[in-house]
C-alpha cells in the first residue's frame, strides 16, 4: 500500500513487501504478538470489544443531541430518508435533490418512529455502528502492510478515535460514513491486485465495485473516487495486472452499483417533482477553466493539505511520503505500488475539486477547509503509523523531514496567496475544529502556532520511535489518548456551542406547541433560513412549504399554519401578513425571534 519497508510475507498473499533497512529489534511485544496469533479467538475478540468501545464514545458523544444543527445539509439529508422510509415528502431545505446514499442508510431509522428526535438520535446510532468500524479495518489494513498485531491494534484504536473520524459522526451528514467506506475501498483494491486465490481476487473485486458505486452515491466526492477506480480498472484489464475474471467482476459490480445509484436517484426525482441534482459538474469544468481563479485554487489546495496534515497530528502526512515513494520503487510488489497511487489520485484530486468549486463566501476556511479530505485521514494515518513500525531509522527520520517541509510549504503558500483572507476573513470555528484544537485557540486562525504544535508532536512520536522502538505499543496508546482527549476537546469547544447556538431555530416552533409535527405548515420565504430549514424535518408527519406569503402567494389548500416573519416598518402582528386570506389570524407573536404565527379560525 505505501514504499514501507518490511519483512518479506512468507506466502505470497499479496501483502506489500520489500527488506527491512535495519532490522527490527526482537522485542517482548513481538513475542506476545506471535503468541496471541496462536490463539485464534484472541484477536476476533479483541477486535470486538474494541469496536464496542468505539462505538461506546461516539454514543456518548452524540448522546446530547437530538435535532439537526448543520443547515442546511442535516435537514435534506433527513428529509429524503424521511421518504425512502416511506414518510411524507415535503420540500427539500438545501434546494436541489441530494446523492442517495446516505439517506438510503438512514432512512430504517426514521422509518421506524414517528418522533423527529428520537429519528434523529437513530440516525446518530447507524452512524456510530458504521464509523466504529475504522478499528477493524483499519487493523486489516495495518496487518495487510505486515504490522505485528499488537502495534497494529493500537495505532487502528487511535484512527477511530482521530477528530476528523469523530467529529462529522456527531452530525447525519454523508462525512460520517465516507471514511469507512473508502478504508474498505483502499482494502478491496489492493485485495484485487495482489497476489491470491482466483477466488479472494474475485470477491475483492466485486467489493471494490460495490463500495466504489457507494461512494459515488454518498456525495459529489465520489465522482472522483468512481472515475479513478473506474480508469484504473480498465487499465488492470488492458495490462492484465488482475486475472480477468476477477477485473470483469469488479467493473460488473461497479456497473450494478451505479445503476442502482441512478434508480434510487430517479425515485427521489420522482417523489420529489420539480427538483433536480446540484450540477457540480459543470461548476468545477467552468471553475478549473477560469485563468482568474487559479490563484484561489492554489492557495486552497496547499492550504487544505496542511490542514488535513495537521488534524492527523503528522502522520497523514508520513503516509502522504510513504505512497509517493512507493511509486518510484519499482522493487515494491505492483499492487503496492498501484494502490498508493490510487490513495493519492483520490486524496488529491478531492482536495483539487473542493477547492476549485467552493464558493467564495468571506470565510477563512474556504481557503484550509478540510472537511473534503477527512474521509481520508484515517487510511493515511494508518500507513503513516505503519511506516513508525516497520521502517529503519534512516529512512523514518527522512520521510518525517519531508512532512516537516511539506506542510511549512503549505503553509507557506497559503499564507502568502491568501494574505489577509486568512486574518479578515468570517472565521466559522465548526469548519477549523483541528487546528484550533493545535493552537489552543478558538476565535481565529492561527497558522503559526498550530503548525508549531502539530509538527511538535509529529517530531516527538518519530523520536519516541526512534529511541524507543520496544515502547511502540505504549505510544499507539499514547496516540490513541491524544486522539480522544482531542475529539473530547473539540466536541466540547466547537460541537455543543454550535447546537445550541442553533437549537432555537431548529426546534423552537415544535418544541413550544406552536407548530405540531403534523402540520400542513406554509412559510413566507422571507422567514429566517435556519427557522425553515430546521421545520422541514422537525414537521416531520405533516407537510412543509415555502411561499411568497407577504407578496400575495396564497397558501397551499390544505395549509393549517403559516409562519410569516415580523414587519419591523409595522410591528402589528397583523402587518406581518397584508394579504392574508379571510379566516386566517395570529396565534402568536413572537417578536423576540422575529415570526409571527397564523392559523385559519374556521
Amino acid at each position: 500500500m505505501s514504499s514501507l519497508d518490511h519483512v518479506p510475507q512468507p506466502d505470497g498473499g499479496g501483502h506489500v513487501g520489500e527488506t527491512v533497512e535495519s532490522p527490527l529489534p526482537d522485542t517482548g511485544w513481538h513475542r506476545l504478538s506471535a503468541a496471541l496469533d496462536g490463539r485464534r479467538w484472541v484477536w476476533p475478540a479483541l477486535l470486538a470489544l474494541g469496536y464496542l468501545a468505539q462505538l461506546a464514545v461516539r454514543l456518548l458523544l452524540a448522546r446530547p443531541q437530538s435535532f439537526p444543527a448543520v443547515i442546511p445539509d442535516e435537514p435534506s439529508y433527513l428529509v429524503l430518508a424521511r421518504a425512502l422510509g416511506g414518510g411524507p415528502v415535503t420540500e427539500i431545505p438545501v434546494g436541489h435533490l441530494l446523492p442517495a446514499g446516505y439517506p438510503l442508510l438512514a432512512a430504517p431509522a426514521l422509518a421506524v418512529t414517528d418522533s423527529a428526535g428520537t429519528g434523529y438520535h437513530l440516525v446518530l446510532l447507524t452512524n456510530a455502528l458504521v464509523t466504529a468500524l475504522v478499528l477493524p479495518l483499519g487493523f486489516l489494513l495495518l496487518r495487510r502492510l505486515r504490522v505485528p498485531a499488537l502495534p497494529a491494534y493500537g495505532f487502528a484504536t487511535a484512527a477511530g478515535l482521530l477528530s476528523p473520524v469523530l467529529f462529522y459522526g456527531q452530525f447525519a451528514m454523508t462525512d460520517s460514513v465516507l471514511a469507512v467506506v473508502l478504508l474498505g475501498w483502499l482494502l478491496a483494491l489492493h485485495g484485487l491486485l495482489a497476489e491470491g486465490t482466483l477466488r479472494r481476487r474475485t470477491l475483492s473485486g466485486v467489493l471494490l465495485g460495490l463500495l466504489t458505486g457507494y461512494a459515488y452515491s454518498l456525495h459529489d466526492r465520489g465522482s472522483v473516487v468512481i472515475v479513478i477506480t473506474a480508469l484504473l480498472l480498465l487499465g488492470v484489464l488492458a495490462l492484465k495486472w488482475a486475472p480477468r475474471r476477477a477485473t470483469l467482476a469488479a467493473l460488473a459490480a461497479l456497473a450494478v452499483a451505479a445503476a442502482g445509484v441512478q434508480l434510487v436517484n430517479a425515485y427521489l426525482a420522482a417523489k420529489f417533482p420539480g427538483s433536480t441534482a446540484g450540477d457540480v459538474n459543470s461548476l468545477f469544468f467552468d471553475s478549473l477553466t477560469n485563468p482568474h481563479l487559479l490563484g484561489r485554487t492554489v492557495a486552497r489546495s496547499f492550504g487544505q493539505t496542511w490542514y488535513f496534515v495537521l488534524s492527523s497530528f503528522g502522520l497523514g502526512g508520513l503516509g502522504i511520503v510513504s505512497c509517493v515513494l512507493a511509486l518510484f520503487r519499482p522493487a515494491l510488489p505492483r499492487a503496492a505500488r498501484v494502490s498508493a497511487g490510487a490513495l493519492l489520485a483520490v486524496l488529491f484530486g478531492i482536495i483539487v475539486a473542493s477547492a476549485v468549486t467552493l464558493p467564495d463566501d468571506g470565510r477563512i476556511d474556504d481557503y484550509v477547509y478540510a472537511r473534503y479530505a477527512a474521509p481520508l485521514v484515517a487510511p493515511m494515518f494508518l500507513v503513516g503509523a505503519a511506516g513508525l513500525c516497520l521502517l529503519g531509522v534512516r529512512a523514518l527520520l527522512l520521510r518525517a523531514g519531508a512532512v516537516v517541509l511539506l506542510v511549512a510549504l503549505c503553509a507557506g503558500v497559503v499564507t502568502e496567496l491568501a494574505g489577509r483572507k486568512l486574518r479578515t476573513g468570517g472565521f466559522e470555528l465548526w469548519g477549523l475544529p483541528d487546528v484550533s484544537f493545535l493552537a489552543g485557540h478558538w476565535t481565529s486562525l492561527r497558522v503559526f502556532r498550530s503548525t508549531a504544535v502539530g509538527l511538535a508532536i509529529l517530531v516527538a512520536v518519530v523520536l519516541l520511535t526512534v529511541l524507543a522502538r520496544r515502547a511502540l505499543p505504549l505510544l499507539a496508546v499514547a496516540l490513541s489518548a491524544l486522539a480522544l482527549v482531542s475529539s473530547l476537546v473539540i466536541t466540547q469547544h466547537v460541537v455543543r456551542p454550535y447546537v445550541a447556538a442553533h437549537e432555537s431555530d431548529a426546534v423552537r416552533m415544535t418544541r413550544t406547541g406552536q407548530v405540531r409535527p403534523d402540520d400542513k405548515l406554509v412559510m413566507d420565504q422571507n422567514l429566517g433560513w435556519p427557522i425553515q430549514a430546521g421545520q422541514m424535518y422537525e414537521v416531520n408527519l405533516g407537510r412543509v412549504w415555502t411561499e411568497n406569503l407577504y407578496g400575495g402567494q396564497l397558501p397551499p389548500a390544505g395549509a393549517t399554519v403559516a409562519v410569516l416573519p415580523v414587519d419591523w416598518h409595522n410591528p402589528s402582528p397583523q402587518a406581518s401578513w397584508p394579504h392574508a386570506p379571510a379566516g386566517w389570524s395570529v396565534v402568536v407573536d413572537d417578536h423576540a425571534h422575529g415570526y409571527v404565527v397564523w392559523r385559519p379560525t374556521n
